[in-house]
C-alpha cells in the first residue's frame, strides 16, 4: 500500500477504533444492567457504564505499553522509551478517577460496608482494586519506575491485569459464590476468544513485516 493512503486514513482509523472501544465498553456495562438479581451487590451499579469506559480508559495506553513491549522482544525493534513514559504519565489520574468513581458510589448506594463484610466475595473486590488500580497508580507515580523499561511494562501490566479481573469478577466468579448461580465458559466461547487473540497477534506480526511502522536507528557517520 502506498505511504500517501496509509497516511491519509491513518486519522479516520483511529477514530474509528477509538468510537468502537467506547461504544462496545460501555453497551457491556449497560447490558449488566439488566442483571440487577444476578450481579453482586459490590458491583452492580446504575453507573457500570460509566466505570467500565473508565477503566478502559485507562488500559488503553496501558495495553499500548505491553504490546510494544512485547512486540519489542519478538520483532526485535527499539523500544521509545520517551513516549512510552508519556503515556504512563495519564494512567494514575485516570485510575484515581476511576477509583474515587466506585467508593463515591458505594457510599451513596449505602453498600461501602460489604467491602469489608462481605466475605470471601471482597476479597475478588479488594483483588481487582490493588491489583490494577492502587499498585499501578503507585508505580507509574513515580518518576524513576516510570522512565524504567521495565518498571513502566510491569505497571501496564499491572493495570491490564486488573481490568480483566475486574470483568471477570463481575460475570463469572462473584456469580459462582452466590447460591443458586453457577456459570462457565463453554468450550466453543474460550476457543473464540482465543481465536480472536491469535488473529490480533497474526496482524500486529503481519503489520510489523509489511509496513514501516518502527524506524531503525539512522547509521552513525564514520570519523575522518
Amino acid at each position: 500500500m502506498p505511504l500517501h493512503v496509509q497516511h491519509s486514513i491513518q486519522i479516520p482509523l483511529v477514530i474509528a477504533g477509538v468510537v468502537l472501544s467506547t461504544l462496545h465498553q460501555s453497551s457491556l456495562g449497560s447490558m449488566l444492567l439488566m442483571m440487577p438479581e444476578t450481579l453482586h451487590p459490590i458491583w452492580y451499579t446504575p453507573i457500570l457504564p460509566i466505570l467500565f469506559f473508565c477503566s478502559a480508559v485507562a488500559v488503553g495506553p496501558a495495553m499500548v505499553i505491553f504490546e510494544a513491549n512485547i512486540s519489542s522482544m519478538t520483532m526485535k525493534h527499539r523500544l521509545q522509551n520517551d513516549i512510552l513514559s508519556g503515556l504512563a504519565r495519564s494512567i494514575p489520574y485516570i485510575l484515581g478517577l476511576y477509583l474515587l468513581l466506585k467508593l463515591v458510589d458505594l457510599g451513596a448506594r449505602g453498600d461501602l460496608d460489604l467491602i469489608f463484610t462481605e466475605f470471601p466475595v471482597n476479597l475478588l473486590w479488594w483483588g481487582e482494586i490493588i491489583i490494577g488500580v492502587i499498585l499501578p497508580i503507585i508505580l507509574l507515580s513515580i518518576t524513576k519506575i516510570r522512565e524504567s523499561r521495565k518498571g513502566v511494562f510491569w505497571g501496564a501490566t499491572l493495570v491490564v491485569a486488573g481490568l480483566i479481573f475486574n470483568r471477570f469478577n463481575v460475570s463469572m466468579f462473584a456469580l459462582t459464590m452466590r447460591p443458586g448461580y453457577s456459570y462457565f465458559p463453554h468450550w466453543m466461547e474460550i476457543a473464540v476468544s482465543a481465536a480472536l487473540v491469535a488473529d490480533a497477534m497474526i496482524v500486529i506480526w503481519l503489520a510489523y513485516r509489511l509496513l514501516p511502522i518502527s524506524r531503525e536507528e539512522a547509521p552513525s557517520p564514520r570519523n575522518g
